[in-house]
């Protein structure tokens, strides 16, 4: 699963081999001026995808199941890696090519908090 290190400059996303092939993405960082703050995504991956007319650009998508790359909503791309059953974090962005960054990760509650606590204290 992918890794999200919170520093003073933003944060830095550091994905597995396999994300980082199945996303056609390498490891990246997102600034503190482009993060707007973060939430626990729940459940079903398709609450993802209500409510949005999506499209992917570049990446895989096993519907249902796992979602790794760049996907077109109304508004703007989104960068996911996400798989059905597990929690995720969404990171709300602006200013930079990516709206949300949504990703699966083992402890989505206590990372969201750490992303906003971060930005509560800049």
């Amino acid at each position: 699963m992918a890794q999200i290190v919170v520093h003073e400059k933003g944060i830095s996303i550091k994905l597995t081999l396999a994300e980082k092939i199945w996303s056609l993405k390498a490891d990246f960082e997102l600034p503190v001026t482009s993060i707007r703050g973060a939430e626990v995504v729940q459940g079903k991956i398709n609450k993802l995808f209500k409510n949005f007319s999506w499209a992917m650009r570049v990446g895989t998508a096993i519907p249902g199941l796992y979602y790794a790359g760049r996907f077109y909503r109304n508004g703007g791309v989104d960068f996911l890696v996400v798989s059905a059953g597990k929690p995720a974090v969404a990171i709300n962005l602006s200013g930079i090519p990516f709206k949300r960054v949504v990703l699966t990760v083992p402890n989505a509650e206590k990372v969201a908090e750490e992303i906003n606590s971060a930005l509560a204290a800049c």
